[in-house]
């Protein structure tokens, strides 16, 4: 069994250094890339209208190493499982990502942050991403968020994609293949 508390420490606006609660956030960076922060998602797959299968899946910053002279966080996807070869920093232009598969090295922009409305570029993985929104209000079980960016590679319908909150990071993902629906939504969430 998992039980952790979950609490935001931040500054209201008299400076007084009062815990924070989960809409408060320091929108200085998209997602907070510290180790030890946790994003908990409820995964579910649809074929149809029928769901095939549910589950708790999770992003958990592991731990940071020093590559081609940045630091870069390791990302691990679940709690039992070992890191993955992707490699994320906060940059000034947002999350870049640094894959490594065997010898082939690939960095590129994965998040772009600051982001307006109808930007585009290419992601690590060769395929454009855009912004369809800065303003996207979205409902998932751990809350309401406002003022989400809404990202999307360019080739996807309007609802697919993935929502950031800035300052709190991945809120919901959402992607279709033939029939076959797929989500990510926050239920439980720590970040330092």
């Amino acid at each position: 069994m998992f039980l952790a508390v979950f609490v935001f420490y931040g500054c209201d606006s008299d400076g007084d250094g009062t815990v924070a609660g989960p809409q408060d956030t320091i929108e200085a960076e998209i997602m907070s890339l510290k180790a030890g922060n946790m994003w908990i998602h409820e995964f579910r797959h649809l074929f149809g209208d029928t769901l095939i299968f549910e589950f708790p899946d999770s992003m958990i910053i592991d731990s940071t190493c020093l590559l081609r002279g940045n630091e870069w966080c390791v990302l691990r996807e679940q709690l039992d499982q070992v890191a993955s070869l992707n490699f994320y920093r906060q940059a000034e232009d947002g999350i870049r990502m640094l894959h490594i598969l065997h010898e082939d090295t690939t960095e590129g922009l994965f998040f772009k942050y600051p982001v307006e409305q109808g930007d585009v570029w290419i992601a690590p993985n060769g395929e454009w991403l855009t912004c369809l929104s800065t303003t996207a209000t979205v409902i998932v079980p751990f809350g309401t968020y406002e003022n989400c960016i809404h990202f999307s590679y360019v080739n996807d319908d309007d609802d697919e994609g993935m929502w950031l909150k800035p300052g709190i990071g991945w809120i919901k993902s959402m992607w279709r293949e033939g029939d076959h629906t797929f989500w990510f939504s926050l239920q439980e969430l720590l970040v330092n």
